[in-house]
């Protein structure tokens, strides 16, 4: 990889986090972050997101992710962004 797009490449990595019931799916998009949530109980191939119905699961492990995310070494929050190392995109 060429460390010219090196922080540009790990801001836009998809990051995840999981229970027993829901995985909730975080991607940064360029004009906005997406949040995608599935049942993996119910819907183990994860085909339909579930983020809609679900808004209060999506804030609470949103939540988490983002203080997960944030506790990195150098990672910066910028609005709904947090990106790793403290660079920008």
């Amino acid at each position: 990889l060429n460390p010219r797009f090196e922080t540009r490449v790990a801001a836009a990595k998809h990051r995840a986090i999981r229970t027993e019931r829901w995985k909730l799916i975080y991607v940064p998009l360029e004009d906005r972050v997406r949040l995608l949530l599935y049942d993996v109980q119910k819907d183990p191939l994860c085909k339909k997101d579930r983020s809609r119905e679900h808004p209060a699961v999506v804030k609470r492990l949103n939540r988490q992710l983002a203080r997960w995310m944030r506790s990195a070494p150098g990672a910066l929050q910028v609005g709904r962004y947090v990106l790793p190392g403290g660079g920008t995109p």
